[in-house]
């Protein structure tokens, strides 16, 4: 739950980030198709980057010991409080899914609703060079997704303002933001809780528009377009993940044609120096706390030999490091069944962390076991017992050899 958390309060930390550097930078430039790719890959990045585990900023990697998840025991009600604990996460993991779902379902359903349609009134298509026109005889307003470019004939127009919206709907087909959107959407469904997805999907189609909207004004007048623009203002799309011809916050579309400001390139470098480095920033705090604790433990331990002869090493990171068989789940179960709360440390209302640094040999057993960090002989004595017998791992491998590997357990000790 800890872990989800923090993977959660990441992906906010470093899209509020990305945010700010665009809202600063990048907002109000005309710099549409750059600010498109920015939108995206703030996107991607906040998808990605809370899952990347990399080392600390401040802390090495080489000398560091692997440390495990922390697994605990409470001194009152230890059985009841996984359980119910485990109730919890069942109940918000069914919530989640269901809305997901849900979710799913109504993006599934608006495509379907489209495809049906367009199956329905075949005659109703006519193939182009590079897109399909379908006629929607009123039912659906003018707009487009992926190479559908859907006209409502039903509105009478003058020539060249259907030129007009064809060329812009046209742009929105040739440039394909319908998958932008319909990235920006598949991220909602897995993100439905995160706010920053919503906010990025409505930036990134208002520089839909503006693309659009330059294309256009290339051959149009912009009095005459806009004005365009205004008498098809009420034609509203339910289909929000197409590309409308007349897509909300028409007020700013109209004021960045009337824009005579010029792209200031170094707004656009100072956005991607920025992205990389909080991107950065954000990876290497994932694990900053558990660095720090080692180095502290490594430092109170005093820095502890862990090398023997050249033949015999003892790793500290290796590239398939050793696992208890079954997995951490596993070892959870085994803790939960073997560990005991000292009587006397509940009596005297003890509780903390025990950090039991061991190895695990060349051939899975448990050897060199010792605390890195106690808390009380009661409490440290039982965390060594329950190492002493956790049994055989399945040892580590480095380069393509078995070998043994240095590994820290914090065990975690807790009065209700």
């Amino acid at each position: 739950m800890d872990n989800l958390l923090t993977l959660i309060l990441s992906q906010w930390l470093l899209g509020a980030l990305l945010l700010g550097i665009y809202s600063l930078l990048l907002q109000e430039e005309k710099s549409y198709r750059f600010n498109r790719f920015y939108l995206l890959g703030s996107a991607v990045l906040m998808v990605l980057v809370p899952f990347v585990k990399w080392p600390s900023l401040g802390a090495g990697v080489n000398f560091l010991p692997t440390l495990l998840p922390e697994l605990g025991i409470s001194g009152t009600s230890f059985v009841e409080e996984q359980s119910a604990t485990w109730e919890l996460r069942n109940l918000l993991l069914i919530a989640y899914v269901l809305i997901s779902a849900m979710l799913a379902l109504g993006l599934l359903l608006r495509i379907g609703k489209l495809f049906h349609f367009i199956r329905k009134n075949k005659l109703s298509v006519k193939k182009h060079t590079g897109y399909y026109l379908v006629e929607t005889q009123g039912l659906f307003p003018t707009s487009s997704f992926l190479h559908f470019l859907f006209w409502d004939n039903s509105v009478h127009m003058e020539s060249h303002e259907s030129d007009a919206i064809i060329q812009h709907e046209l742009q929105h087909i040739k440039e394909k933001h319908s998958y932008d959107l319909l990235l920006l959407d598949l991220f909602r469904i897995v993100f439905w809780f995160n706010p920053i997805f919503y906010f990025i999907k409505r930036q990134l189609a208002i520089q839909h528009e503006y693309l659009a909207d330059r294309q256009v004004l290339k051959h149009a007048h912009p009095a005459d377009y806009q004005l365009l623009m205004v008498k098809n203002l009420f034609n509203v799309n339910p289909l929000v993940f197409s590309s409308p011809f007349n897509q909300s916050q028409l007020v700013k579309r109209m004021k960045m044609m009337q824009s005579n400001k010029t792209i200031q390139r170094w707004r656009s470098v100072s956005a991607v120096v920025l992205m990389a480095a909080g991107s950065v920033l954000v990876a290497c705090q994932q694990n900053e706390a558990a660095y720090e604790e080692v180095v502290e433990i490594q430092q109170e331990a005093g820095d502890q030999q862990v090398l023997t002869d050249a033949s015999d090493e003892i790793f500290q990171k290796v590239d398939k490091p050793a696992s208890y068989p079954g997995g951490f789940e596993a070892l959870r179960e085994k803790i939960m069944e073997d560990l005991n709360y000292p009587q006397k440390a509940m009596e005297d209302k003890i509780s903390g962390t025990v950090f039991v640094q061991f190895v695990v040999n060349k051939e899975g057993d448990i050897e060199d076991i010792s605390i890195a960090k106690g808390v009380s002989p009661e409490l440290d004595n039982e965390a060594i017992r329950f190492v002493s017998t956790m049994g055989k791992w399945i040892p580590g491998e480095h380069k393509g050899h078995i070998v043994k590997q240095s590994m820290i357990l914090p065990v975690k000790f807790s009065l209700d």
